[in-house]
């Protein structure tokens, strides 16, 4: 059980980083076709 929700958590984790990652990425983007725009 404990190695279970070990599991879990690593995966959470993961997970949490990537989402991170892909709303720094889409922020970087709507910046950059921003800058684009008034250009």
């Amino acid at each position: 059980m404990q190695r279970l929700s070990q599991w879990i958590a690593e995966k959470m984790e993961k997970k949490c980083v990537i989402s991170k990652k892909v709303v720094l990425f889409s922020l970087t983007i709507h910046r950059l076709s921003a800058r684009i725009n008034l250009a």
